[in-house]
């Protein structure tokens, strides 16, 4: 079976970025609906009144071999300050998205083969998007 990359897409420019290593852990996708109960006047029980669902978030956590990776997830997250981004997840999935974090953690190990610039450390990260627009996938059709 063939690996598929997630991948960051720029939709001013076209320019993409395939992960090395996708990520390997992902929060829930939950999403809830805001009701508000008030008293009614007749006395017969609770109005409701339905608000806006909440935003769909991805969180995704994962490990780098590499340092060009998190150099790049560094740009990309740099790039989402002044606009949005396409994010394909390796189901083919699509969102365009805000990165609102990105949050890298160095951590020691005895050794790292893959990168000589990492040789003693490798990088724990964790990431969250917020989706602007459902593209394609499980979402689709449903309000962001």
């Amino acid at each position: 079976m063939t690996r598929v990359a997630n991948q960051f897409r720029d939709p001013a420019t076209g320019d993409t970025y395939d992960w090395p290593i996708n990520h390997s852990d992902e929060n829930e996708t939950a999403r809830s609906r805001n009701i508000e109960h008030t008293a009614p006047t007749s006395g017969r029980g609770l109005v409701r009144q339905q608000g806006d669902d909440s935003p769909l978030v991805f969180t995704f956590s994962g490990t780098i071999l590499h340092a060009a990776q998190n150099a790049r997830f560094v740009e990309w997250y740099e790039l989402g300050r002044d606009q949005t981004v396409i994010f394909r997840d390796w189901t083919g999935a699509e969102y365009e998205v805000l990165i609102t974090a990105y949050q890298p953690r160095r951590e020691r190990v005895m050794w790292n083969p893959r990168d000589p610039n990492m040789r003693d450390h490798i990088i724990r990260w964790s990431m969250t998007l917020e989706v602007v627009q459902v593209l394609a996938g499980p979402w689709e059709g449903s309000a962001p």
